[in-house]
């Protein structure tokens, strides 16, 4: 086998573009080779979840307050058809050890959605669906924080700053596709701009700390992402299989041997010789990430680790075992798994070691305009599945304090009911996972009372008291991005400052 520090300096020489569903980052094996004295001396991934749609958070983090913000007593009569019953329950009776003796819910998505809530320990505002006992018991052990309130921000903002005009809004508010781009660009008021997260690959190419591996930084196992897009640099973006080979180039087919025999033809011009070597490159790297990603090794890493219903890890339980109308999903499941391998593989092989990763990837079906108490029972069972999976691999693979997870999604949704599902708001309360976190629930919970000190529209529109890039540049920080570098990603940050400096914007989320 090849080593890596031989294959990096092969790649190079043969100024290749290493292609994975799309064309992998060139500068940034540069500065694997130009970074070696500078490096990060440990491993750190972050993983970004996009609850595609805009999830209705409220339904997820159901409210408890007996008054004031966040009431029952506001949720119930605003959500009328929607409002989960105020059945509060505690998610330690429904387990034994570490796994479901008994699913916490009725039968059927509707009855399952509406049943009850999971009372979150040391905190009496704020509760679980009780379709997710998985999510409630991750919270009650720290491993999960509920950031409060977080939105798409230029500056923090009041009520009467909204109506009167007096300070800088988002453009587009309440539009799936324009606050998702702001989200992802860490510039609420440049929607032209790239990700911050290839803005984040783009400078580390110059010589930054990080080692990357052929894939580079960004890796995608849903697709292309504003989020991932640099000015020079883009995410690898895989498949959940296994890497397929070259379409009729296996080095057993009498096919490659003509073409490796055409590819060594010396070249008279400076075009045909580029083309053969990125050619020639390509697939022989290709290869390299195959054999290590497709070995046997990296089949079934987690033998032996269960999930909440004792199934193999990463399996669908079947709609009888999870007692609803259907079973649950699995394209989520399967992006998360290959997440989870990838982070084996870099932190530990050497074709594919680094010390820095940035993972994407979806779950779809929130936007709930209508049929919601049908639909989004699934969503919500799928994610809590998915996310214990997700923390049982990382702990089995030691790395809970080295990845961190984290959820966004468009928008929140109104607070108000329209008979049969709910409508673009603007607040919503976000999940981090991993990373050695404090825990608990961070920011203040809101008024949610039709037309109170929060509703910006009557109708249950939260103004957000959490700019979404405060959470991404404490993730940043978190991921060793240092602060001059976090304002370029984020240059609206210093307007969170409660302190003289920069990081006084940054959340309490991490030990």
């Amino acid at each position: 086998m090849i080593n890596r520090r031989k294959f990096l300096k092969n790649f190079l020489l043969g100024s290749s573009a290493l292609t994975a569903g799309s064309v992998s980052q060139l500068g940034m094996i540069r500065s694997a080779l130009a970074a070696q004295n500078t490096e990060f001396s440990d491993y750190k991934a972050l993983v970004c979840v996009l609850l595609n749609g805009g999830n209705d958070s409220l339904n997820m983090l159901v409210p408890m307050a007996e008054s004031g913000s966040y009431a029952y007593a506001d949720y119930e009569s605003a959500r009328e058809d929607l409002a989960v019953a105020n059945n509060r329950m505690k998610v330690s009776d429904f387990y034994s050890g570490n796994q479901l003796h008994a699913n916490p819910y009725p039968k059927g998505n509707t009855n399952a959605y509406r049943h009850g809530i999971f009372s979150v320990d040391g905190n009496n505002s704020i509760g679980v669906n009780s379709l997710m006992p998985e999510l409630a018991r991750l919270i009650n052990e720290k491993k999960i924080a509920v950031i409060a309130n977080t939105g798409n921000l230029i500056t923090p903002l009041s009520k009467e700053e909204y109506l009167n005009k007096t300070r800088p809004l988002p453009p587009f508010l309440f539009a799936h596709n324009h606050q998702t781009r702001a989200l992802f660009t860490g510039w609420a008021n440049n929607l032209q701009a790239k990700g911050w997260a290839g803005r984040l690959a783009d400078n580390w190419i110059k010589g930054g700390p990080a080692t990357l591996s052929p894939l580079g930084l960004n890796i995608s196992y849903s697709g292309a992402s504003r989020l991932q897009e640099g000015g020079i640099t883009i995410p690898s973006i895989l498949p959940t299989s296994n890497i397929p080979t070259h379409w009729g180039l296996n080095p057993d087919y009498s096919r490659r041997a003509t073409l490796d025999q055409l590819m060594s033809v010396e070249a008279n011009s400076y075009f045909d010789h580029l083309y053969k070597n990125k050619m020639v490159s390509s697939i022989n790297n290709m290869e390299m990430i195959r054999e290590t990603w497709n070995g046997e090794e990296n089949q079934n890493p987690f033998e032996g680790v269960t999930d909440s219903y004792g199934n193999a890890l990463f399996t669908t339980p079947d709609a009888a075992q999870v007692n609803l109308d259907s079973k649950p999903a699995d394209k989520f499941i399967k992006q998360l798994e290959s997440v989870a391998k990838m982070i084996r593989l870099g932190k530990t092989t050497q074709t594919l070691g680094t010390n820095r990763q940035i993972f994407y990837v979806t779950l779809s079906g929130f936007d709930t305009h209508s049929e919601q108490n049908n639909n989004h029972p699934a969503r919500l069972r799928e994610l809590s599945l998915a996310l214990d999976k997700f923390n049982r691999a990382m702990s089995h693979l030691n790395t809970e304090k080295e990845v961190a997870l984290f959820t966004v999604s468009d928008f929140g949704r109104t607070v108000r009911s329209n008979k049969g599902g709910t409508d673009h708001a603007w607040g919503s309360n976000s999940l981090v996972m991993g990373g050695d976190l404090t825990g608990g629930i961070l920011g203040t919970l809101p008024d949610i009372s039709l037309g109170g000190n929060d509703d910006v529209a009557k109708k249950g529109h939260i103004l957000p008291s959490i700019g979404q890039d405060q959470l991404h540049a404490t993730l940043a920080s978190w991921f060793g991005v240092e602060d001059p570098l976090i304002k370029e990603l984020f240059p609206n940050i210093t307007n969170f400052k409660s302190g003289p400096n920069q990081s006084s914007a940054y959340l309490n989320l991490f030990k």
